[in-house]
């Protein structure tokens, strides 16, 4: 934020920061290495990035771990605070916790900026286009709102995120957030447009 304030059209001099807090993130994993191997933290972060905005699927980690060290590695970067899991519920009725599906999730990487640098976006290409089409573009407004969502909540607790999606096989029903405000449950669909 500083390097932004400080020369907002240096876009080039932000892109680097975010480059060195992403690459030190990796570094530090080698402080986990004795609970999971370096790479395996590193493949299954990058999973995160890539599986964004969908439901979290164990087995599409990578290939340098089966589903359960997926989950393992995956549960370490929650404890780390790099990672969020946003857990389905039915939304039948408050709290939404209580019907929570703890086994389906999405998983939210902890910061926008990191996450683009991780995706491989490079920030002056796309502010200065007119036109902007993106694959991932409804991904990163998804993260964006979730993540604000958790920091604008209040500071004595951590907000949990939930969201919805109908069951039935072959359905494509989803709620993108669906968290509770003043004893109501409140849907949030988020729209990159």
């Amino acid at each position: 934020m500083k390097t932004y304030t400080e020369n907002p059209t240096d876009i080039t001099a932000v892109q680097k920061v975010l480059s060195d807090i992403t690459l030190s993130y990796y570094d530090d994993f080698a402080k986990y290495k004795s609970r999971s191997p370096l790479l395996r933290l590193r493949e299954v972060l990058g999973s995160v990035v890539k599986q964004a905005g969908g439901k979290y699927i164990y087995s599409k980690a990578g290939t340098l771990s089966n589903p359960s060290q997926a989950k393992e590695a995956l549960d370490l970067l929650e404890m780390a605070g790099l990672v969020h899991k946003v857990y389905h519920t039915s939304g039948q009725g408050l709290p939404l916790g209580a019907e929570a599906n703890y086994k389906k999730f999405k998983a939210l990487l902890i910061d926008t900026g990191i996450f683009q640098q991780s995706a491989g976006l490079k920030l002056f290409d796309y502010l200065l286009a007119k036109n902007i089409d993106m694959l991932n573009k409804g991904n990163i407004a998804e993260l964006f709102t979730g993540l604000e969502m958790i920091k604008y909540a209040d500071v004595h607790e951590r907000r949990q995120l939930f969201y919805w999606h109908r069951e039935k096989r072959g359905s494509n029903a989803e709620i993108d957030y669906l968290i509770e405000q003043e004893s109501n449950i409140v849907p949030v669909e988020v729209k990159s447009g």
